[in-house]
């Protein structure tokens, strides 16, 4: 018997009736995770977690006072810290005064059922109908909103078939043919009008799913079902406008084709004034200080033109006329001698002849960016519910050209920073290596076209790491400016460029300059330098910051890399810091050598 109880694959212990264990197997250690004799001599009520305690301890008085074999399941806190289920058959010998005890980790069954009890609680929530369908064609399971679409509760559905719900017709017309594809391993969606119990008439969007089993088999088929009345409805609604719609398009067209503002909306009120058929059409932009502008507008011949005009009128600055049109007012005035208006606002609508007005706001966001208007000047004329209808949605398109522009604008404005950081060394702000290289290409290209002298000049500040030991890097950032500085102030030609090579090392572009022209601009280079009497005590040729220059000058052929010249030049900087520094040093007019020499310590 002790074999068998060692062996066992379920858990086995012996407890006292007061629930102390006497003996426990491998397996029973195993699921909490303790050796024997950390377990044995111990109430196995220890190990419970709180609030599972209470049920275990009334079990465990019953079997003291005679009960028979008892089940129970709990929670156990495991040496590693963790929760796990155990499920207990309890099997008292009051002879004995011992409880025999099965246990069983249910642990991930317990798991299982949680996971699936959410998971029926987020398809009952969800608000598409969802049914599950047999291969007999019976619902198997319904949520609510299946039942809710259908105008049914789930007894009503559940075991039931589909064609006894939907009437034959139905079924055989539109359920049974996707139904039978989806048994087969195809998704299957259909839409269309379902008449419902009570009268009521919904639109619904149904999607047909293989359900499979965990092998893997075809068992069933899961039916969701969307109710798209409403977008429906919108879209009948809007087929009925399809020749407003046409109207609208022509008047926006214009909206797309640009992202001058201007133009946009020029355009727009000259379309707008022709479809109504209107004396002026005019866009109003309002001010930060309450007054606004007119900037676009187009008038009838004869009517007095009220472009670019600003309005300063008190009345149309007053905070409450300028929340109402932030709140979506429409001023839709079929007659102005009649109208209730203060008398700031009709004068200045009869300076402009107005004799009938109808203004939307443009709002951007929350704020009213200004106003669009459409005017009748020789008679009073009543606007149609259209009428405004469609003003409202041209604001909003005008709106979205604002927003659009401004857009396009920003980005151009990011694409012009990004491009500019792109090409430019970010300590020094001049051009860096990368750009150098694009234009000393294109300057390359042209050389070779009109057979014109290209000039390198390569310089490198002498001893600057002995530099940057001796002042700090902060300081040595400053004098890499300071450099950059002069040497671009000591170019004079567009085509000419400064660049950041590296490190201490710049690099001057002069197309289409002799050999002679770049010793005059070296020399004035060095020039500036001494005017500018930068300190270095720690450099070895002087007590000021100086440079040292490698010149490479060459008009190339077609077969030239102008990789060549930079080598060149680079060589001729060898040279000069070989022979001193602060000096410059004239690359051999045919010079061969493709060996970087500059790259050695100072």
């Amino acid at each position: 018997r002790d074999r068998l109880f060692n062996i066992s694959a379920d858990g086995l212990c012996i407890t006292a009736l007061d629930g102390v264990l006497k003996q426990v197997n491998p397996a029973f250690c195993a699921m909490l995770g303790y050796p024997a004799e950390d377990l044995r001599d111990r109430p196995f009520t220890d190990f419970i977690v709180a609030e599972d305690l209470p049920p275990t301890l009334a079990v465990l008085t019953q079997v003291q006072q005679g009960a028979t074999v008892q089940q129970l399941e709990n929670r156990y806190r495991r040496r590693d810290g963790h929760h796990c289920w155990l499920s207990w058959t309890v099997v008292p010998f009051l002879q004995e005064g011992l409880i025999y005890c099965s246990v069983r980790d249910v642990t991930q069954s317990k798991r299982t059922a949680e996971i699936l009890y959410q998971y029926q609680r987020m398809v009952s929530a969800t608000p598409d109908g969802m049914a599950l369908v047999a291969p007999d064609y019976t619902y198997r399971v319904v949520n609510r909103s299946y039942c809710e679409n259908l105008q049914r509760t789930e007894a009503d559905l559940v075991g039931q078939p589909i064609a006894q719900i939907l009437g034959d017709d139905l079924f055989e017309t539109i359920s049974r043919p996707r139904l039978e594809r989806a048994l087969a391993g195809q998704q299957e969606n259909y839409q269309g009008w379902f008449d419902a119990c009570q009268g009521k008439r919904q639109f619904l969007g149904i999607t047909y799913a293989p359900y499979y089993d965990s092998a893997g088999a075809i068992t069933g088929v899961v039916v969701t079902t969307r109710d798209l009345t409403d977008l429906k409805r919108a879209e009948i609604a809007l087929q009925k406008q399809a020749e407003r719609e046409t109207v609208l398009a022509r008047i926006t067209s214009s909206l797309q084709e640009t992202f001058d503002l201007h133009k946009i909306l020029a355009d727009a009120v000259d379309t707008i004034r022709t479809y109504f058929e209107a004396d002026r059409a005019l866009v109003y932009q309002l001010q930060a200080d309450g007054s606004g502008q007119v900037v676009a507008e187009s008038s009838r011949a004869g009517i007095a033109s009220m472009a670019a005009v600003t309005l300063d009128d008190a009345c149309l600055a007053e905070p409450h006329r300028i929340q109402a049109y932030r709140n979506g007012k429409v001023q839709n005035i079929a007659n102005v001698a009649t109208a209730s208006l203060v008398p700031c606002y009709l004068a200045m609508l009869q300076r402009y002849q107005v004799q009938a007005n109808l203004v939307v706001p443009i709002l951007e966001g929350k704020e009213l960016w200004g106003l669009l208007g459409i005017q009748q000047c020789d008679r009073p004329r009543h606007w149609q519910g259209e009428d405004i209808d469609l003003l409202q949605q041209l604001s909003q398109k005008l709106t979205l050209a604002i927003r659009q522009t401004q857009l396009y604008e920003s980005l151009q404005s990011t694409n012009q920073t990004l491009a500019y950081l792109a090409n430019h060394d970010g300590l020094t702000k001049i051009p860096n290596r990368r750009y150098f290289m694009e234009t000393l290409a294109q300057e390359w290209r042209r050389a070779i076209r009109h057979q014109q002298p290209v000039t390198l000049i390569l310089c490198d500040v002498d001893y600057f790491k002995r530099y940057n030991d001796t002042y700090g890097h902060v300081l040595g950032d400053r004098c890499l400016t300071r450099v950059a500085s002069i040497l671009q102030q000591s170019i004079r030609r567009p085509a000419d460029m400064v660049a950041r090579y590296g490190g201490e090392e710049f690099v001057i572009l002069l197309p289409n300059t002799t050999c002679e022209g770049a010793i005059a601009v070296v020399k004035t280079i060095q020039a500036g330098f001494q005017t500018a009497a930068l300190p270095h005590r720690m450099s070895l040729v002087s007590d000021q910051v100086t440079l040292s220059f490698g010149v490479a000058c060459h008009i190339p052929q077609a077969q030239d890399i102008s990789r060549s010249l930079l080598q060149r030049a680079d060589i001729a900087l060898y040279e000069a810091k070989q022979n001193g520094r602060n000096q410059y040093h004239l690359a051999a007019a045919n010079g061969d050598g493709l060996v970087s020499l500059s790259e050695q310590e100072d």
